[in-house]
């Protein structure tokens, strides 16, 4: 006489539990709020150093005797050319400019991602863009 089944067995347990979990694992990667503030927060670097180098060429432009701002007064100097200097947005951020004579400067930011501490976002008033960067030096016209 044959008995009739009434439950799962083992391995098809085991099978549905490593389903859901290996679905788990791709959902959690997928949607993982952090690599997705990151990019954000990046986004937000990059366009207040865009921000940041059009308003101290705007001051440059208006000043024509004057070269670019000195490092230890430049926040007060385009203040009339920038809203506010962004320091701390987003949150920790801040932006460091360098001046070169004659008649060149830096912007640059650190970026957001934390296993690549050393990499910055740089504006350079010879490549008249945001570049992503390893150093603050500035090396050549050509990149970072």
């Amino acid at each position: 006489m044959l008995r009739k089944r009434k439950g799962f067995t083992l391995i098809e347990l085991l099978l549905v539990v490593s389903l859901i979990a290996a679905l788990t694992g791709i959902t959690i990667r997928i949607i993982n709020s952090d690599d997705k503030r990151r990019i954000s927060e990046d986004s937000v670097k990059q366009s207040n150093l865009q921000k940041l180098s059009l308003g101290i060429e705007a001051y440059k432009a208006g000043e024509p005797l004057q070269d670019y701002p000195q490092q230890a007064v430049v926040k007060t100097t385009v203040a009339g050319y920038v809203e506010n200097w962004p320091d701390g947005e987003p949150l920790g951020a801040f932006y460091l400019y360098r001046d070169f004579p004659p008649g060149r400067f830096i912007v640059y930011v650190v970026r957001s991602k934390p296993t690549d501490g050393s990499r910055i976002y740089k504006y350079s008033s010879e490549w008249g863009q945001v570049k992503d960067c390893s150093s603050t030096e500035v090396t050549d016209a050509s990149g970072c």
